[in-house]
């Protein structure tokens, strides 16, 4: 039964030898191999639902303007998720010191711009007067604004939009009230015109270069190319202004010290905003006889008498005024009285505004969307 031993059968045997070396060692490192594997499994036998936690940081976009919406595997979506959520803001200084993040507190109403429509007794208190609000082109002109002023009122818009006409009728008369209460020396309201810029392309552009809308020699790198060139240039781009219009409050000489105006387009509404935020302005700066809040409680005082008369007056609609016309007539007697008061008469005019009317009392504000501001998300939610 002995074979005979062949060259060839003894390369065999070394060959298959040798293989069986490969795999074993390749076995041994297999096994010895540590594996790391990350799955999340779904009991359904103990909870329908999965917990999760998150904390995300949006640099540059203000928490009003951030929301977090859900979308799972099978399609279901939850727009506006809040139930869980915090929201921080973010600037330069919290960026080193943590500690100062501040809760940003989510407002009830929110920003849009319908026609001025001042209801009831406050209709009867309305600035007739106005000064046009300065209209500032370009970057140097908005910094000499911020440099001479403790705050500045600025207006984005476009010529073309009707509500940007109606905001800019209520910044004459807001710009009337500012002077009118003396506080020139302190607040101005300036207007940014839009109309040429980013993100529009203007009418005499579009004229001059029919070319580039034509269907069939449409050149869109050349639309692209000025587009991006009008961009670099436009204050409005520089200053995120991307919709108009926008409403914004710039304090202490800085544009990093910006608040966007959340609210109807009423110039008292607006004032009252601008002299809440005075309000808390207690240095004095160079040249300056008085600080932004001693003037602010030096008008307040002047209007007391008035104010506490005007409380009289309740706050019903127009419908019952109409309904009452002894009444109405006291008001309309009232509200020409204060007109013959002079300089002042305009600023205690918005202030009789906000005490018979609900809202006009209500001004408020929050971070501008200026790229200056961010904010941080902490939350969980339920999936």
């Amino acid at each position: 039964d002995l074979s005979k031993s062949t060259n060839s059968g003894g390369c065999l045997s070394l060959v298959a030898i040798a293989l069986m070396g490969v795999l074993l060692v390749g076995n041994v490192l297999e096994f010895m191999q540590v594996k790391v594997s990350r799955q999340v499994e779904f009991d359904s036998e103990l909870d329908d639902e999965i917990t999760v936690r998150f904390n995300v940081t949006v640099p540059h976009l203000p928490c009003a303007y951030v929301s977090v919406e859900v979308v799972d595997a099978l399609g279901t979506n939850v727009f506006n998720f809040t139930k869980g959520l915090k929201k921080f803001r973010l600037d330069a200084t919290t960026a080193d010191a943590p500690h100062k993040k501040l809760p940003y507190v989510e407002r009830l109403h929110h920003r849009f711009y319908i026609p001025a429509n001042v209801p009831g007794a406050a209709s009867f208190f309305e600035t007739t007067r106005s000064l046009d609000p300065v209209q500032v082109e370009t970057e140097d002109e908005f910094a000499q604004a911020l440099r001479t002023h403790r705050a500045v009122i600025a207006i984005y818009g476009v010529h073309w939009c009707e509500f940007t006409q109606i905001v800019l009728a209520e910044a004459g008369k807001l710009r009337q009230q500012v002077a009118s209460a003396r506080l020139s020396r302190f607040v101005e309201v300036v207007f940014v015109n839009c109309t040429n810029s980013a993100p529009h392309m203007s009418s005499s552009f579009a004229e001059s270069r029919p070319e580039l809308f034509r269907s069939d020699a449409y050149n869109s790198a050349a639309k692209r190319m000025y587009i991006s060139g009008m961009k670099a240039e436009s204050l409005c781009y520089k200053h995120h202004a991307i919709a108009y219009p926008t409403v914004r409050i710039y304090t202490e000489h800085s544009q990093l010290n910006a608040v966007e105006y959340v609210g109807k387009p009423e110039a008292a509404q607006i004032f009252s905003a601008t002299r809440l935020i005075l309000g808390k302005k207690d240095l004095k700066e160079e040249g300056d006889v008085l600080s932004p809040s001693e003037a602010v409680k030096e008008l307040v005082s002047k209007a007391e008498p008035y104010m506490k008369r005007a409380n009289g007056f309740g706050r019903g609609d127009k419908s019952s005024l109409d309904k009452d016309p002894e009444r109405k007539q006291k008001i309309t007697d009232f509200a020409n009285e204060i007109r013959g008061l002079g300089e002042s008469a305009d600023a205690i005019l918005a202030l009789m505004q906000e005490t018979v009317s609900i809202t006009i009392g209500k001004a408020a504000v929050e971070a501008a969307a200026d790229g200056f501001e961010g904010c941080e998300l902490q939350g969980d939610m339920q999936l």
